[in-house]
């Protein structure tokens, strides 16, 4: 079973996604594809699945709650989200964590998540290049724990990340330590000399 988790819009690559299903789906006659979200898309999947006939294997699940997506994860054998454009999007930090593998696009931040180890990434807008790479990801043995301890990251790790934008930030800007100093967790700026009131004569 393939799982997409997000808003079903054309940024999202649904369009490419259920081209891709279609042809696979000619083949492998038990893969099915949930689709775990709303959009404006859904008149379009509905008269996919009229075309196809493949509504038995295809389901929209709508807007599902935390702990339903964490099953549906758990209950799939990849996440799929082949997105136009993306951010560090949590779909992937949670199928990762729940050891599955990903198959997505080289967009945004997800290349800093997705590697060989657990996932594979494509171009966006190409369905067969998406078709390939989820041919491939199924047939492929992965394994859970392997991906899900290598996605690990504490608190700590999320705060150095953080930090070493800032300090990358502030390189770039060439910010000296003259201007900025921080002191109780604020950001304190020189003081100035505060300007006089105007002498009132009598």
């Amino acid at each position: 079973m393939i799982l997409f988790a997000g808003r079903l819009v054309q940024s999202k690559g649904v369009r490419e996604l259920l081209t891709a299903f279609e042809e696979l789906a000619a083949k492998r006659e038990n893969l099915y594809l949930v689709l775990a979200g709303e959009g404006n898309l859904e008149p379009e999947i509905a008269a996919f699945l009229q075309r196809t006939g493949l509504r038995d294997r295809l389901r929209v699940a709508g807007p599902c709650p935390p702990v339903q997506i964490a099953e549906w994860m758990n209950a799939a054998d990849l996440v799929c989200l082949p997105s136009y454009s993306e951010g560090c999007p949590n779909t992937i930090i949670e199928a990762l964590a729940c050891g599955r593998p990903v198959v997505s696009t080289a967009v945004g931040g997800v290349a800093e998540l997705v590697n060989s180890r657990n996932g594979i990434l494509v171009v966006p807008r190409d369905p067969q290049a998406l078709t390939r790479a989820l041919d491939t990801a199924l047939e492929r043995s992965w394994e859970a724990e392997t991906i899900s301890n290598s996605s690990r990251r504490t608190w700590s790790d999320a705060a150095q990340e953080t930090f070493s934008i800032c300090e990358d930030v502030l390189s770039t800007f060439h910010v000296s330590e003259e201007r900025i100093l921080f002191a109780d967790d604020r950001a304190i700026l020189p003081s100035t000399p505060q300007a006089q009131p105007a002498p009132t004569s009598f």
